[in-house]
């Protein structure tokens, strides 16, 4: 899935429907109405397209600096054979 796109979209239609919702509640006209909510669309989608996009960046970088400052530990174990193995001989 790409995060940014889905902001993106999320965005282009929260903006698209509050300026629908506005354009009514204010008694304008649907024609106005519409055509404003229309413009709005692509412009709180590029808003929601760059958002993601630095979304996506600052959680990257933290996820890498989280994952360096604290690494998986290596486990030395025997394989199971030898470890059988020395507990038959005693």
């Amino acid at each position: 899935m790409d995060e940014p796109k889905s902001i993106a979209a999320i965005f282009a239609l929260t903006g698209f429907a509050v300026a629908v919702t506005a354009g009514m509640t204010s008694g304008g006209d649907v024609a106005t109405t519409l055509t404003r909510a229309l413009i709005t669309l692509p412009i709180c989608f590029a808003v929601g397209l760059f958002a993601g996009i630095a979304i996506r960046a600052v959680t990257t970088e933290h996820i890498n600096d989280y994952q360096s400052g604290r690494p998986i530990p290596t486990l030395h174990a025997k394989a199971p054979s030898v470890v059988t193995a020395q507990a038959e001989k005693k």
